[in-house]
This record gives structure tokens, C-alpha cells and sequence, in this order.
């Protein structure tokens, strides 16, 4: 397809973007990476926390997104072109499964008429050209989208399910009180493995110490000056991590599984929407400190470069595996679930660990 954007791409030695499909496919690469700074025309962040299904049929190009925005988690549909004004072009408007759209992730705003979708993306030519190399070829893209938007759909769910169980904690405890008995039960559920890492060994010598020092770092950050700036926040759990006692892939557990929940909970309660938004967002770009052994086993061709894919397939595994102990069509590798939102609303099942 010739247009000026693929002119100005030739014009800086890039070959021309074929056609929508080949854009969608590097736009769908940007919107999955945690790491992308998403802003709507109006100054929205938008934090993508399921690219959705890659619609190639009749209909907007991803089907059930679920982005996190202005302190809600939203679900609906995006469409991909290389113009807004496409959307008159290609007779959108007067097509029924395309109303109420929810993200419209363009090249050029050319379109002076109101926004029809509820949040309009402008991608940059500087972030097209920086994930465009990296973006999956097609058929790579395609076969993959399926089982790497589920296993994030996975791992937003079990982050609202500590969430969960962290406020009701905290509707009975004080912050550090709970902190105490969530971090008891993490230690009592490792104690039923074969081997002790040597952090949760250690994490064990302090608990049976009357002097908690080692875990002083922790409970500051649940202090509630903290809660007042979300970047506070992010930088003193990011000091804990490169800090910490317990070695990284036991501190990092913590975290994730104990901290950033309760913090969580702590700014939704105060209705600091802001903070609570951050702070997940923030989840999607926390790297991996190890990658687990039995999830390699069992989907070799996965990915663990970050903690809410290792999440995601723990939580796929909970799920799963409850729903269906003796299903016999399941391969070992493939994730096979629908999506947790597929029906347009989230789907929360809480599990106690």
C-alpha cells in the first residue's frame, strides 16, 4: 500500500510497510511490550493489559482488549489505521459491529471531527521504527497471540486475587500486622517443597528472630507518607530488590506476591487512583529474576523474561488444572483457555493458597 507514511519510511532507508495486517502486527508488538508509554490525544495513560484476540475476520482488528486507564480496568475493542480519517473511508461509521469502539491506535490524527472511539493512540514514527525490528514476522505473530494474551490475562488475575485477599486482611489488620501473617503463610507454603532456597531459609531465621531488621525495608514502604507519590513508591521497591537479604528471586516473590498487592489495595481504598495505576503498570515491567524450572518442563516455548509471564502461567496452572484434573486433549506446551475476559467482562476466580 503506498502512502506517505511508507514514502517517508524509504526516504530513512526502512522498507514500506506492506499493508494493515503487517501494521497491526508491529502495532500489536508495541501495545504488549510493558515497557511502552501508551498516551491517548487527550493526555489519558493507558496501560495495555491484554492486546486481546487478532481479529482476521469481519470486525475491529483486536477483539476484547482490556486496557487499565484513569483507575478502571476497560474492556473492548481496537482498530488499527494508518489514518484516523480512515475511519469514514472505510465505512466504520455506519457499521454496527464497529460502534462503541474502544481504542483506535492510528499513525496520523488527521481527523478533525470528535473522536468516535472512547480513547484515540497515536503511534510515533520514533516508536514505529524501534519496534518494528523486533516485532515478530507474521506468521510467528499469529500463531503466538493466542497463548501470550491469555497468559496475561492470567497474571492480571492473579494479581486482583492477592489484591483481593490483601484487603481483607486490612479491613481486619493493620499494614504491618497483615504484611506479618501473608509473609508467615509464604514461608509455610515453601516449606512444603523439596528444596529451601537459601533466601526462604533465611527469610525463616528472621521470622524466628524477635528483631525483624532485615524486613524493616518492607514494611516502610506499606508507611503511609509513601502512598502519597506513587514514584516513592516504585523506587524504594526498587531499591528493595537490588538490596535485599533474601537474595533476588525470594525478595521478588515478596514483592510481587505480597507488597504490590497490599500497596494496591492500600491506594484503592484511599481512592489514590493514581498510585494504584502506577503501581500496576509498573508490575508489567518487572523482569524476571529466575525462571522456574517446572514451567520450562511443561511450556518449553514460552517466554519468562517477566514476572507476570511466570504469573500468568502459575495462575494458568491454578485455573487450569482445577477445572480440568483429567482433561485429555491439553498439550504440555500449549495454552489452550479462553481468554479471562473474553465475555467483555472481567472474570475473577479466587483461590485460596
Amino acid at each position: 500500500m503506498k502512502n506517505d507514511l511508507a514514502q517517508k519510511h524509504a526516504a530513512n532507508h526502512l522498507a514500506p510497510i506492506k499493508n494493515e495486517q503487517e501494521l497491526q502486527r508491529i502495532v500489536r508488538s508495541i501495545l504488549r511490550d510493558p515497557g511502552a508509554e501508551c498516551f491517548s490525544t487527550d493526555g489519558v495513560r493507558l496501560s495495555v493489559l491484554s492486546v486481546g484476540e487478532w481479529n482476521h475476520h469481519d470486525g475491529p482488528d483486536f477483539l476484547n482488549m482490556a486496557l487499565q486507564a484513569e483507575g478502571s480496568i476497560i474492556i473492548g475493542h481496537g482498530e488499527v489505521h494508518w489514518r484516523s480519517s480512515d475511519w469514514e473511508r472505510h465505512q466504520h461509521d455506519t457499521h454496527p459491529m464497529y460502534h462503541q469502539l474502544l481504542l483506535h491506535i492510528v499513525l496520523h490524527d488527521n481527523r478533525a471531527h470528535k473522536p468516535f472511539a472512547r480513547y484515540t493512540l497515536v503511534i510515533s514514527d520514533e516508536m514505529l521504527r524501534r519496534y518494528r525490528a523486533s516485532a515478530p514476522d507474521l506468521a510467528e505473530a499469529q500463531q503466538t497471540s493466542d497463548a501470550e494474551g491469555i497468559i496475561r490475562d492470567f497474571a492480571l488475575q492473579r494479581f486482583m486475587r492477592k489484591a483481593e485477599y490483601a484487603k481483607a486482611l486490612l479491613e481486619r489488620q493493620t499494614p504491618k500486622e497483615a504484611f506479618m501473617r501473608l509473609l508467615s503463610d509464604f514461608c509455610q507454603r515453601r516449606l512444603q517443597a523439596k528444596h529451601l532456597p537459601k533466601g526462604i531459609a533465611s527469610l525463616l531465621d528472621v521470622l524466628n528472630q524477635p528483631e525483624h531488621t532485615d524486613i524493616a525495608p518492607f514494611l516502610q514502604v506499606l508507611a503511609a507518607p509513601l502512598l502519597e507519590e506513587s514514584g516513592e513508591i516504585t523506587t524504594a521497591i526498587s531499591e528493595i530488590l537490588k538490596t535485599s537479604a533474601f537474595g533476588k528471586g525470594t525478595t521478588c516473590e515478596i514483592v510481587v506476591n505480597i507488597l504490590l498487592p497490599m500497596l494496591y489495595d492500600l491506594n484503592e481504598s484511599a481512592k489514590n487512583k493514581s498510585a494504584s495505576n502506577a503501581l500496576l503498570h509498573w508490575f508489567w515491567g518487572i523482569r524476571a529474576a529466575n525462571r522456574y524450572a517446572h514451567l520450562q518442563r511443561k511450556f518449553p516455548h514460552l517466554p519468562q523474561r517477566y514476572v507476570w509471564q511466570q504469573q500468568g502461567l502459575l495462575e494458568y496452572e491454578t485455573e487450569i488444572g482445577y477445572q480440568e484434573k483429567n482433561a485429555v486433549n491439553r498439550t504440555r506446551q500449549g495454552i489452550q483457555a479462553f481468554a479471562a475476559h473474553s465475555n467483555g467482562e472481567m472474570v475473577m476466580t479466587f483461590f485460596v493458597e
